[in-house]
């Protein structure tokens, strides 16, 4: 969009999507493969721990990848209340990560808010029922991309909120191949979602 290049397949959506679900399912598939067949060799490979970011790396880094993400944006939607309060709902979270340690920790909210898999084909569904709910509200083309533009991303803002106050938990679910088996069911599920083949 920023360069006017359009490539030829851009249009060809549904083999874009069918190449990314194979390509997920395979590293799913590999990944888990290799944490049970060579898991010492997994440790081995595994990178150290590395030293976490001060806080000045962490703020002007924020501020640098905002600043990009208006510099992109400001093509798209111009320069409006709509720009400012996305880059606001940007930097927020990233600013928050840097305290949110000191916020009261539930246990129960951390142990049953959906992660990994799970979290992406959650957020897959209310991505698409809350753009529905915007698009049948929200009849002018140029109102809706301004005002898409900060609520689409609010289901993600509020689950980032949530998860300053569900950090960790005592008692984490336990990984096995039922799991396994039914976070593979969960990304197949997610694909049908995005292909308006379930709840379309």
């Amino acid at each position: 969009g920023l360069t006017g290049f359009r490539p030829s397949y851009a249009d060809d959506v549904m083999r874009i999507q069918i190449v990314v679900l194979v390509v997920l399912v395979l590293r799913y598939a590999l990944e888990n493969a290799s944490t049970v067949l060579t898991p010492g060799k997994l440790r081995e490979l595994s990178a150290p721990k590395l030293p976490d970011p001060s806080n000045k790396q962490i703020i002007i880094s924020s501020l640098v990848r905002t600043t990009s993400f208006v510099f992109v944006a400001i093509v798209f939607i111009g320069n409006n209340w709509a720009l400012w309060t996305g880059a606001a709902l940007f930097l927020l979270p990233k600013l928050v990560a840097i305290i949110d340690d000191k916020f009261p920790n539930v246990e129960a909210l951390h142990r049953y808010m959906p992660r990994g898999i799970l979290k992406v084909t959650f957020m897959m569904l209310v991505a698409r029922w809350w753009g529905q709910l915007l698009t049948s509200n929200i009849e002018d083309a140029e109102k809706m991309l301004t005002f898409g533009f900060v609520f689409l991303g609010m289901p993600g803002f509020l689950t980032t909120v949530l998860s300053w106050f569900g950090r960790s938990s005592s008692k984490p679910w336990k990984q096995n191949w039922f799991t396994r088996i039914g976070g593979l069911a969960t990304l197949v599920i997610g694909f049908l979602i995005v292909r308006g083949l379930l709840l379309g």
